[in-house]
């Protein structure tokens, strides 16, 4: 007697597991059938659930104080939007918000409430956010977020690009804000050759 082979039932894999491949893999699975490829490029269930688990390409719109996420399928259809994902802090007396990074699936905001102007950091897969303490956010540095693609989206850095200027030079240094220790750490500012002048760095 031959020993029967174990098969997973189609919803659980189309559900569950097909949902969480990165874009790369999952675009050869489109060729493996007909109802593969339609599911993948053409069922809006589907496209919301890979773009809530794997980051799928989208658009971020504002409305008023909301913050809202549009995602689109692989044929560049905007078809698809999750309320679910509205962004509601900004209620609670926010006046300025500006998008400052997107990656994967979090998104870093620079906001603005009464006189304190900080960043907050937004996950669209769990739709938790964190406000950066001390973070005394400006709208003219540079900021961005890093993170370790094989660890989970909870683990990230806020790595912020200082400019400063000194008389007839400038200092530039990172922060870096983590959200493991809750900390931020500077680096030694570094100095550099402005005017035909030379300045010593401090490594």
């Amino acid at each position: 007697m031959a020993n029967s082979i174990a098969r997973i039932p189609d919803d659980i894999l189309h559900s569950e597991i097909l949902p969480w491949l990165p874009d790369d893999i999952l675009a050869r699975f489109k060729s493996a059938c007909k109802r593969w490829h339609h599911l993948i490029t053409q069922d809006s269930v589907f496209t919301c659930q890979h773009s809530r688990y794997n980051g799928s390409l989208g658009f971020l719109c504002i409305h008023g104080h909301d913050i809202g996420f549009l995602a689109i399928n692989d044929l560049g259809k905007l078809d698809i939007y999750e309320p679910e994902l509205s962004f509601s802090y900004l209620n609670n007396g926010t006046n300025y918000v500006c998008i400052v990074a997107f990656t994967v699936d979090l998104l870093l905001l620079l906001l603005q409430r009464h006189i304190n102007t900080f960043h907050y950091v937004w996950n669209l897969v769990t739709n938790e956010g964190h406000a950066i303490p001390e973070s005394d956010g400006r709208h003219n540095e540079y900021a961005g977020l890093a993170f370790n693609p094989s660890t989970s989206l909870t683990h990230y850095r806020l790595v912020k690009f200082i400019k400063e200027c000194r008389d007839e030079f400038y200092e530039f240094k990172f922060k870096i804000y983590s959200s493991d220790t809750g900390k931020s750490l500077s680096s030694k500012r570094i100095a550099i050759y402005v005017q035909r002048r030379h300045y010593t760095l401090e490594l």
